[in-house]
């Protein structure tokens, strides 16, 4: 069986949840993963020591999955003024995850959950309306149509 070294920000009960739909047992599909949890880029740039750390010891692993990727990144760089420390950070990640892949050969998946969209209010949508809406159209003269 594969393993999987998995960077989240959730629990495993998506996992839990999957497997059982298609008639796995979640014990020993989680016996399988390592879930680490990252919120903030302090945490991940150590979770990434650990990783190679842990592949290291135990070549097994093929897959690094980061869910969601932005998301230490959005909460450590919030300000518009740290933008390039911000990028910075996102291409030593980048980096660091593309050393791990080639010298664990392991292949990696970056998720994120960013959107362009403005999300609404469910309580005041109406049945099969979606949970959010796309950004108005602008015209060139600026104004909303």
């Amino acid at each position: 069986m594969v393993k999987v070294f998995g960077i989240v920000l959730s629990s495993a009960e998506l996992i839990y949840r999957v497997t059982a739909r298609y008639g796995k047992c979640p014990e020993d599909t989680m016996r399988n993963i390592i879930m680490v949890v990252a919120p903030t880029m302090e945490r991940l740039e150590f979770v990434l020591t650990t990783a190679a750390v842990s592949m290291e010891q135990t070549p097994e692993y093929a897959l690094v999955v980061v869910d969601s990727f932005m998301q230490p990144f959005n909460t450590s760089f919030s300000e518009l003024s740290e933008w390039s420390k911000k990028d910075a950070a996102i291409k030593l990640v980048v980096s660091r995850l593309s050393v791990i892949a080639e010298r664990f050969n392991v292949a990696v998946v970056l998720t994120t959950h960013e959107t362009a969209a403005e999300w609404v209010d469910s309580s005041k949508m109406s049945p099969g309306q979606s949970s959010y809406t796309t950004p108005q159209k602008r015209r060139r003269d600026g104004s909303c149509k």
